[in-house]
């Protein structure tokens, strides 16, 4: 009886991490100023961390992050000229023009709350632009786009 128990549990732990999708815990290890036009966006004790960066032209990072259940702030990272990151009532709007530099800002939310991310790189949006987003000290790219995340 006491092993069925576990494995229920086990196997309810890993159904709630499948649909939550990849863990963005800790800085991903492939990040660095310079690398081909990525998203960078994990969790540590700090709060959340959104970066972007190119390996060489300009690109137009854009998209804005929805909170339920609760509050978030953002606060701007290496921020551009014309680069915009602005509180909203549902959330976070941003635009990043990003060329070869580390640019984007941190976030905040309180616990429980989730926040819905939707991401466009230049026109691309949509399943298009995951392969460009890195979530995570695993680096992994989220199943979809827009994904969630959970406040911690």
């Amino acid at each position: 009886m006491l092993s069925i128990a576990t494995l229920f549990v086990c196997l309810a732990s890993s159904t709630i991490d499948a649909q939550r999708g990849p863990d963005p815990e800790g800085q991903p290890t492939m990040l660095r100023e310079g690398a081909l036009a990525s998203y960078w966006i994990w969790h540590d004790a700090d709060g959340y961390h959104l970066r972007t960066t190119t390996a060489h032209d300009r690109r137009n990072f854009s998209g804005h992050i929805e909170f339920s259940g609760g509050n978030g702030w953002a606060r701007a990272y290496q921020l551009r000229q014309n680069d915009e990151v602005k509180l909203t009532n549902q959330g976070i709007a941003f635009h990043l023009a990003t060329e070869r530099d580390l640019n984007g800002f941190d976030f905040r939310m309180d616990y429980g709350t989730q926040a819905t991310l939707s991401l466009q790189l230049d026109d691309d949006k949509g399943s298009k632009v995951i392969e460009h987003v890195f979530l995570g000290q695993n680096n992994a790219h989220p199943i979809s786009n827009p994904f969630t995340i959970y406040g911690q």
